[in-house]
């Protein structure tokens, strides 16, 4: 995706060369099947689609969904969550690192261009799938159906949706969380 932008801005495709991110994996992955809740992870801001993630929760109140990160709009996003939203805050790495040792898979909801979010790596590395916007960088880090889900980006009910259908069916978790781990 990065390296597309740039040959269409301009730049001479023999000149790029894309190293993506990287993350150590873990001695061992946890079971997504055996998750508690959902996971967020991520800055607390606008661009990051936590807007369209709470308002997927509000369809769905019976699943349980865990926030880390601090940003700009944490306060206001704190005060008009739905009742299986909470908000955990600014995490050191280990910290994060449990939330995702209890989720059953990760949201990613961005509204805006990501090209290779750690998150997704550091969340598929403890054996999670991930369900994540259709944007940008992000359908090429989420193998749909395989190592996850993909929805349209800002479209809370398609959202929604997506969650449910992971969140009913733990052995499918299982199953992706290993995928994206491999």
């Amino acid at each position: 995706f990065a390296k597309s932008r740039l040959v269409r801005a301009g730049f001479a495709e023999d000149r790029i060369v894309v190293l993506p991110n990287m993350v150590d994996l873990p001695g061992s992955s946890t079971d997504a099947s055996r998750g508690r809740y959902v996971a967020f992870s991520g800055r607390i801001s606008p661009e990051k689609g936590v807007t369209t993630l709470l308002e997927a929760a509000r369809g769905i109140p019976d699943v349980p969904i865990r926030l880390v990160g601090g940003g700009p709009t944490l306060e206001s996003h704190m005060a008009e969550a739905p009742p299986n939203a909470t908000f955990l805050g600014q995490l050191p790495p280990d910290r994060v690192a449990e939330e995702y040792c209890g989720a059953r898979f990760l949201v990613v909801p961005s509204l805006w261009f990501e090209g290779c979010p750690l998150v997704i790596l550091e969340a598929m590395s403890h054996g999670l799938p991930v369900i994540a916007s259709r944007i940008g960088g992000l359908p090429e880090l989420v193998d749909d159906g395989v190592t996850g889900l993909l929805f349209e980006p800002g479209d809370a009910q398609d959202l929604a949706s997506k969650m449910s259908v992971l969140w009913n069916d733990p052995e499918r978790c299982r199953q992706m969380g290993k995928e994206g781990r491999h």
